[in-house]
């Protein structure tokens, strides 16, 4: 059951005045008016009050300590979460090192690929000169053959 604010303080205001049967009525009570048909104003008692209050202070003693448990539970939470922060940025760091360290690997190995690149541009332009050299040497091997066949026939 929900009461509704007004009813819930005529409760408190008047509890005082209940026996343990009427207050466990009252509690059952719906709405304004009902709470008077339950309260006897000739019956207040203190003891009465003091159980009430007694209760209440029970009540929220045992709020506060459930409060403390979800405190102290998030609290765990939150350390816990520090902790796998600071090993994520951890983590994030040495792979960030590993990543810097194969960039500049990578970075030498491009290096040593141009510098064979380069060696073999050069490597094939020799080689190209060489077969023109040999082929001009041949043209005048043969040219010089022809000369000397010219020469014998002449």
């Amino acid at each position: 059951m929900k009461l509704t604010y007004p009813a819930t303080l005529c409760l408190l205001l008047f509890s005082a005045s209940l026996s343990q049967d009427q207050f466990a009525q009252a509690v059952k009570i719906k709405s304004f008016n009902q709470i008077h048909d339950v309260v006897d104003p000739k019956k207040m008692d203190d003891s009465h009050f003091e159980i009430l209050m007694e209760k209440k202070r029970t009540d929220l003693q045992q709020r506060v300590a459930e409060d403390s448990q979800k405190v102290q539970t998030l609290e765990q939470k939150l350390t816990d979460a520090k902790i796998d922060l600071e090993t994520d940025q951890t983590m994030l760091l040495r792979h960030q090192e590993v990543v810097a360290a194969e960039k500049h690997s990578i970075e030498a190995l491009d290096k040593q690929v141009g510098a064979r690149a380069q060696a073999v541009d050069k490597a094939s332009i020799r080689q190209e000169k060489h077969k023109k050299l040999k082929a001009a040497a041949e043209r005048l091997v043969q040219k010089e053959e022809r000369v000397r066949a010219n020469i014998q026939e002449q």
